[in-house]
């Protein structure tokens, strides 16, 4: 059996590869200094989307969030974050999750039903959600101006979208 690994190819443009596909990181200090911790990718129409989840009994916040979303199986944008699962923390947890969804939707011009929220990090503690959410506001009107001037691929300016977004997830 062969590995996996050696069988992927890089696309170029990475996950903003596809026609209409646009993506940021930006630090928002969720982890620690100077580093990549909130993505949002954004397609300009409703896309086919799916998930794939744990079979664990607990799921974080944004992941019951997410399989809701995704009931219809169509998608606008995710958001991701990097340094806090958001799991087990009760309602805070719901309500940060779903105000991440409504950030984005609000700033994106899409309904928050067609945003999924991800979200990795350390377990049982409170999002810093202001923090996240300025994340969301930056990464989103940095998408903005990027569509605005036709920007997708890192290539096209240094330390661009896919790439920054990869190193937020990371």
């Amino acid at each position: 059996m062969s590995n996996v690994k050696e069988s992927w190819k890089s696309i170029e443009g990475g996950v903003a590869a596809p026609k209409g596909f646009y993506a940021v990181g930006v630090q928002a200090g969720i982890k620690y200094e100077d580093k990549y911790d909130v993505a949002l990718v954004f397609s300009q129409v409703q896309a086919q989307a799916a998930g794939v989840y744990t079979r664990n009994v607990v799921k974080a916040h944004p992941l019951h969030l997410t399989q809701s979303h995704l009931k219809n199986g169509l998608a606008q944008a995710i958001v991701i974050n990097s340094g806090n699962a958001n799991a087990c923390v009760g309602k805070a947890g719901d309500q940060a999750a779903l105000s991440m969804a409504q950030v984005v939707a609000m700033f994106m011009a899409v309904p928050a039903e067609d945003v999924l929220v991800a979200s990795t990090g350390v377990i049982g503690v409170e999002m810093p959600i202001d923090r996240v959410l300025t994340g969301i506001r930056a990464a989103s009107a940095e998408l903005l101006g990027n569509m605005v001037k036709g920007i997708r691929e890192p290539k096209e300016t240094s330390n661009y979208g896919a790439h920054r977004a990869a190193l937020a997830i990371m």
